[in-house]
């Protein structure tokens, strides 16, 4: 890096390391807490927890089966459930827009209405849901 502080004289530094920078990682995990309001969700992590638990022996202590083990476990559950969800809530708004089309096939005009506005309060929620996970 080159700085001229006037026009007669000039600061030239040079700076090296020996060691390597450190390579960035994928980054920080975040834990979808929402998903843990959800009765079918914490009944797989219940299940897990105890096939966790039976791991215990393994290990010499509770700390280094929590940080070794444990926390590694949690982790792939959460990415998992999280990486299901888009997949499902794909599929619901496919058979949301596959009954709206169904809807409006149909002649009876009554119903169709009802119908069209029932679906479209269910399909907007997740059309905004399916968006903020792709930012």
């Amino acid at each position: 890096m080159t700085t001229a502080f006037t026009d007669q004289f000039a600061v030239a530094l040079r700076l090296a390391i020996d060691t390597p920078l450190p390579s960035r990682g994928r980054g920080y995990w975040r834990m979808l807490v929402s998903i843990l309001q959800e009765v079918n969700f914490l009944s797989v992590m219940q299940t897990q927890w105890k096939r966790w638990q039976q791991h215990k022996r393994f290990y010499p202590n509770n700390v280094i089966w929590w940080g070794r083990y444990v926390k590694r476990m949690v982790r792939q559950l959460f990415i998992q459930e999280g990486s299901s969800r888009p997949k499902d809530r794909q599929a619901l708004e496919n058979f949301y827009y596959e009954a709206i089309y169904k809807a409006l096939q149909d002649n009876v005009e009554d119903t169709t209405f009802i119908t069209l506005k029932r679906l479209k309060t269910k399909i907007v929620p997740l059309y905004h849901e399916t968006q903020h996970l792709f930012l």
